[in-house]
């Protein structure tokens, strides 16, 4: 059957059912969709979450290689009695 058709597989099935099951498994849909949803919500959350602690994992070792390399041009710069910044 064609791709985007109106009459799926599943809608056959389902008007094949009798209107009492047809009903019944519209409300199932009805209450299935929304529990769905949530979970796709709390899904992407937990990952958002997830891609966030890397991101501040990821910051904090930046900033710590930041200290460290400013730390190290301190170490190896000239004090200011040296001879480089009395004839600069």
């Amino acid at each position: 059957m064609p791709r985007g058709s109106a009459t799926t597989p599943i809608r056959l099935v389902i008007a094949s059912f009798p209107p009492t099951c047809q009903a019944a498994v519209a409300l199932g849909a009805s209450i299935l969709l929304p529990l769905f949803r949530e979970l796709l919500q709390s899904i992407l959350s937990v990952n958002l979450t997830l891609v966030s602690l890397a991101q501040n994992e990821e910051v904090k070792n930046l900033t710590a290689a930041s200290i460290n390399h400013n730390e190290e041009v301190k170490r190896s710069a000239p004090g200011p009695r040296s001879s480089w910044f009395l004839h600069s």
